[in-house]
C-alpha cells in the first residue's frame, strides 16, 4: 500500500497478494456493504458464507435490502430460517459500524466480532487468517476516513515490469533462490521471527533457518541491509495489541564474529 501511495513501482515474488486472500476480501466486503447498501457483490460475498444461504437466497435478501434498506435483513420473512441469527448479527454489526464515532480500526473490530464465526466455519488455517485480519486492522489505524483506506487498499499496483529500472522487488526468501539484486534488505531479523519461533526448540530446525538466512544474504551483489527493529508489537504476536515490546536481535546477527567485522551498525 505504501509503495503504491508513494508511486514506487514494485514486483512481488512468492505467495498471493495480501488483498487477494479470501478472508481479507471478506473483511473489505463487510466495510463496503456497511457504506453502500447497493454493493451487490459485497453483499453476496458475505451472505453465501452463512450456512443455509445459497445463490438464490442471497439474491432474495439482496433484493429486499435494495428495496427497503438495511433493516430488511431483520425482516420477519427470514425470522424462522436457519441463517436468521447470522442475519441479525450482521444487521447489528452494520448498525454499529455506521453509528460509531470510533476510529476506523475500532469499527473494523466490531465487524470482526460478526465475521469471526464465519471465518472459523468456512476456512482452514484459522490462526494465520485471524492474524492477517488483525494486520488489516492495524493497517487501517493510520487513516482518518474509511473511504481513503478503501481507495488505497484497492489501488492496482503500479506497472509490474521486472525489466523496468528502479523497481522494488518484494520476495520471500524461498522465492528468491537463484536470483540476485544490487541491493537487498532483509527485514524483521528478530528472535521468534527469523529464526521462526517454531524452530527455537530444535537444533535441526534452527540449522534449517540458518541455511535459509544464508540464502537470503547471498542474494545481494553490492549492498546488504539487515534490519533488526528494537521493538515490535507485543507477544500476542504483533497485531492483537497496539503496545510495543522490546525485541532481541536474531542470533544470526550476533553469533557470527565474521559478520561483526564486516558490517557497519546503523541505529535509525
Amino acid at each position: 500500500m505504501e509503495l503504491t501511495r508513494q508511486q514506487i513501482p514494485f514486483v512481488k515474488h512468492g505467495g498471493i497478494r495480501f488483498t487477494e486472500s479470501a478472508h481479507i476480501k471478506d473483511m473489505l466486503a463487510l466495510i463496503r456493504m456497511s457504506l453502500n447498501l447497493l454493493d451487490v457483490i459485497a453483499w453476496r460475498r458475505i451472505l453465501v458464507l452463512m450456512e443455509g444461504v445459497g445463490d438464490k437466497t442471497a439474491a432474495e435478501i439482496i433484493r429486499k435490502v435494495e428495496l427497503n434498506g438495511y433493516g430488511a435483513i431483520e425482516s420477519a420473512k427470514f425470522s424462522g430460517k436457519q441463517y436468521a441469527p447470522r442475519l441479525l448479527a450482521l444487521s447489528h454489526a452494520i448498525k454499529q459500524f455506521q453509528s460509531s464515532s470510533s476510529s476506523l480500526a475500532d469499527k473494523m473490530r466490531m465487524l470482526l466480532e460478526f465475521y469471526a464465526p464465519l471465518l472459523a466455519d468456512n476456512y482452514d488455517n484459522l490462526q494465520d487468517r485471524t492474524k492477517d485480519v488483525h494486520m488489516l486492522i492495524s493497517m487501517a489505524s493510520g487513516y482518518l476516513t474509511t473511504e481513503e483506506f478503501l481507495a488505497d487498499i484497492t489501488l492496482e499496483a503500479l506497472e509490474n515490469d521486472e525489466n523496468q529500472q528502479d523497481t522494488v522487488t518484494l520476495s520471500t526468501i524461498h522465492s528468491a533462490k537463484g536470483l540476485e539484486w544490487h541491493t537487498v534488505f532483509i527485514i524483521h531479523l528478530v528472535e521468534g521471527l527469523f529464526p521462526c519461533c517454531y524452530a527455537l526448540d530444535n537444533e535441526q530446525t534452527i540449522e534449517e533457518e540458518r541455511r535459509l538466512f544464508y540464502v537470503a544474504v547471498t542474494r545481494a551483489r553490492t549492498n546488504l541491509c539487515l534490519m533488526s527493529p528494537k521493538a515490535i508489537k507485543n507477544a500476542k504476536m504483533q497485531y492483537l495489541d497496539p503496545r510495543l515490546a522490546f525485541s532481541d536481535a536474531s542470533r544470526f546477527l550476533t553469533e557470527n564474529e565474521d559478520l561483526k567485522k564486516l558490517v557497519e551498525d546503523w541505529a535509525i
